[in-house]
């Protein structure tokens, strides 16, 4: 009882992280971890939004079909939606499959949702210590982080044991995936031939490695304070002072750490800080750079298509319109105007989108406009009142 009570507080506590109008992905391949994480989650989210989402990677036939299958029941009876992806080569790598899968994560899991995946303490170890083997800096000894971006991972604090034993008492229904004891892979060779020694020889190994990689993120965040000053004059808007005399040291590391980017977005931002100048943008969010300040903008606008209508969300809202309405598409000193005419606020203006209405640019936020549908957020909400 006092287990279920453990797991289910950290799923309660980072479910948190998921704006209330954005949709909590759960990653589920059947496996008794995501099952387990499946049925938490099911448990603890009564005002959030969730789907299931399932990686048919088509490498194991049959199998992989009726895996498929089960997660698609198990959301079913639990009334969720079920999203699939399914691979198209048959023979592919591991890191194959992983980029593919992080690009589809990319496509489906919007700015205000998050994903949710069931790796837990003896999968970071895994993690790090496949790092040191490759050869790594410090970065690759942090391994996985509980909120990195969108994904969250609620069961890194507890072991598989702990995971399995979860299940057993709860009579759940998982699926094996045969190819965990393939020792081809170099994942499932220190699983299941290394730790086991390591373990016998110096037993608590996966105890050992997320300790390291708990001291190695402390003193990351020491160093990075003392590299770079932070300062947040809102919710959407967050400041860098990132002098030029530091520049050597902006290491892909320091700036993966800090600002969560990937190894492309992470080579993009060197550039950036290079120049000295410029804007970059990465999912989700964009950077300003100028005079060694670096500007993070959140809630960008999305867009998608819902029974013929466009629709506008960001961290403000939704707007729905219908075609005959044109997105204002003036860039420079035409638009800053608009935005100034109607007093609103630099560090909202990447989060609200203005339209051409009977010819002429409205900004539908600040004042009604029966032509647009607007459903304000809270922390919309929250502004609105404030400036009445």
């Amino acid at each position: 009882m006092q287990q279920k009570q453990s797991l289910l507080v950290e799923v309660e506590k980072l479910l948190l992280q998921v704006p209330q109008d954005g949709v909590a992905y759960i990653a589920c391949s059947g496996g008794v971890d995501s099952v387990v994480l499946f049925h938490l989650m099911v448990t603890a989210s009564t005002k959030r939004k969730l789907k299931v989402l399932h990686f048919n990677h088509r490498q194991r036939g049959v199998e992989s079909d009726n895996d498929e299958a089960f997660v698609r029941t198990l959301a079913k009876q639990k009334k969720i939606s079920f999203v699939c992806k399914r691979y198209q080569d048959k023979k592919s790598t591991q890191e194959k499959l992983r980029d593919w899968r992080n690009r589809e994560i990319e496509k489906i899991v919007s700015t205000n949702d998050r994903i949710f995946l069931a790796h837990h303490k003896d999968d970071q170890a895994e993690t790090i210590f496949m790092n040191i083997l490759r050869g790594t800096g410090l970065n690759g000894l942090v391994g996985m982080r509980p909120v990195q971006g969108k994904k969250i991972r609620p069961l890194l604090l507890f072991t598989k044991k702990q995971i399995v034993s979860y299940a057993q008492r709860l009579n759940y229904q998982w699926r094996d995936d045969s190819s965990n004891s393939k020792n081809y892979y170099d994942r499932n060779w220190i699983r299941n031939q290394i730790f086991p020694l390591l373990e016998e020889r110096r037993p608590g190994i996966a105890n050992k490695l997320t300790d390291l990689s708990k001291h190695v993120q402390e003193l990351l965040i020491e160093v990075n304070s003392e590299l770079i000053s932070t300062f947040t004059l809102s919710k959407t808007e967050k400041f860098y002072y990132l002098p030029k005399k530091n520049l050597s040291k902006y290491t892909n590391h320091f700036l993966s750490s800090t600002f969560g980017l990937s190894s492309k977005h992470t080579a993009f931002m060197r550039e950036l800080l290079k120049k000295g100048s410029g804007t970059l943008t990465a999912p989700g969010r964009k950077y300003s750079y100028s005079n060694e300040i670096l500007c993070e903008y959140e809630g960008l606008i999305e867009h998608r298509y819902k029974d013929k209508k466009l629709v506008l969300q960001s961290v403000l809202g939704e707007w729905k319109h219908s075609a005959d309405i044109k997105i204002y598409k003036e860039s420079g000193d035409k638009r800053k105007k608009l935005y100034q005419n109607e007093k609103v606020p630099h560090f909202l203006r990447s989060a609200i989108p203005i339209f051409t209405i009977k010819g002429r640019p409205e900004i539908v936020f600040l004042k009604k406009q029966k032509e647009v549908s607007y459903s304000p957020s809270g922390l919309a909400s929250w502004i609105i009142d404030l400036r009445k």
